[in-house]
């Protein structure tokens, strides 16, 4: 069962298999045997099923979905701007609004100047 330290200090303990030591760091997530997890005081993360069919309380998901999609082929669309540039885009601004912000406000953006240009030119 998945587990984040959220204890406030680092904790070393055994192994699933007793044969090593884990050195959990704090805000760190480890994969632990349930009761080991708890007796550790770590706080259980929410496993989500592969198959598990999304919440029919939380609308318009499909939508932000799409818009990703859109918002990562109109980046790689863009000349100069390969597979990689767009996944570290990606990881940075993860929506055109974060990006067209961050542009509109003159913030410095953390990539190539040639990218940086690139960006400001069709995110205006």
């Amino acid at each position: 069962m998945l587990f984040k330290n959220e204890t406030g200090k680092d904790h070393k303990t055994r192994d699933a298999a007793g044969t090593g030591w884990l050195t959990i760091l704090k805000g760190e997530e480890a994969d632990l045997p349930e009761e080991k997890g708890h007796a550790l005081g770590f706080t259980p993360i929410e496993e989500v099923e592969a198959d598990a069919k999304p919440d029919p309380k939380e609308k318009g998901k499909g939508a932000d979905a799409k818009k990703d999609k859109e918002y990562a082929s109109k980046l790689k669309s863009i000349k100069g701007i390969g597979k990689k540039t767009v996944e570290d885009i990606l990881k940075v601004f993860k929506t055109e609004g974060e990006l067209k912000k961050a542009i509109k406000s003159k913030e410095e953006l953390p990539f190539r100047d040639d990218v940086d240009e690139n960006l400001r030119k069709n995110f205006k």
